[in-house]
């Protein structure tokens, strides 16, 4: 038997050619607004402040910056801001965005809302610190965990639910210009599918008898909604947000239904976060500030 440890998911990494370090304890404060759907149908928006403190890590490379927000240890926010020719940083990329409860140094870092909060921050700070930089680059790898252990592919959850994705919800993510016209595009094929597909070539896939509904119940829903987004909304109405992700998440069905049978991959294009954003703006200061320490190069 192997007595060899496994490493820890999400453990901050030196990088090579380190030039400087600096460790920066924050604490940030922000309203977040969610919305809530009321027993007759209505949405109602829930204000509620969030605030935690989080370990900012910032080593400086030749070429880059790269970011760590978490703990000492561990990061839920991994982002590389890119030096122009002045020096100065002028684009970035998202690398990684994840959850770990571990991340915030108070109290658990929770899914959700801190989630957010954790992501307008990055955006204060970079916009604040780092005002050559106008946006940050990403690919929408977001999940969705299960209260059944499984996950779901978040963008293509929201997208066949409610029309955009989760960043393009909380953040007014917008599409990387090459990207555009195919974004656009896959999402007029989804809707095309919707009206060919019938309802019995659909359960082939998703199974609507796991979902303890009746079955021609379902049948109804799906053959009077025109599109997907009525469909798994109105599923979400009748299931509520935790039963309707574990139905989706059931033996992986909904990932390989939007990947194989819609082709609806947004994995592989790219969103743009600007700093201009006017929802990014939340209260933060530093509290403590550690390193500023410049890495002795040796001479070859």
């Amino acid at each position: 038997m192997s007595t060899r440890r496994v490493r820890r998911k999400g453990m901050i990494e030196e990088p090579r050619g380190i030039i400087k370090t600096t460790k920066e304890r924050v604490y940030v404060e922000g309203v977040i607004e969610k919305k809530k759907r009321t027993d007759d149908g209505t949405i109602q928006i829930e204000k509620r402040i969030r605030k935690k403190t989080f370990i900012l890590t910032i080593f400086e490379l030749e070429q880059s910056y790269q970011l760590y927000i978490g703990n000492y240890d561990v990061f839920c926010i991994d982002v590389q801001l890119f030096k122009g020719d002045e020096n100065h940083a002028v684009t970035g990329i998202l690398t990684k965005a994840r959850w770990d409860k571990d991340c915030s140094l108070d109290d658990p870092f929770e899914k959700g809302d801190d989630s957010i909060l954790i992501i307008r921050f990055l955006m204060s700070y970079i916009k604040k610190q780092y005002p050559y930089v106008k946006d940050v680059i990403f690919n929408d790898m977001s999940t969705k965990e299960c209260d059944n252990g499984g996950s779901v592919n978040l963008a293509g959850m929201k997208v066949l639910m409610d029309g955009h994705t989760w960043y393009e919800e909380h953040f007014e993510a917008t599409m990387y210009e090459p990207y555009r016209e195919l974004y656009n595009k896959l999402k007029e094929n989804i809707t095309s599918y919707k009206q060919k597909m019938s309802f019995d070539t659909f359960s082939g896939y998703a199974k609507p008898s796991n979902t303890g509904i009746p079955v021609e119940e379902i049948r109804a829903l799906y053959d009077a909604s025109k599109t997907w987004q009525a469909f798994f909304s109105g599923m979400r109405e009748k299931l509520g947000i935790s039963k309707l992700c574990i139905w989706l998440s059931h033996n992986g069905w909904f990932n390989l239904f939007i990947d194989s049978v819609l082709r609806f991959n947004t994995m592989s294009i790219q969103f743009v976060l600007e700093t201009s954003t006017s929802n990014y703006d939340i209260t933060y200061r530093v509290i403590h500030t550690n390193g500023g320490k410049r890495t002795k190069r040796k001479r070859r």
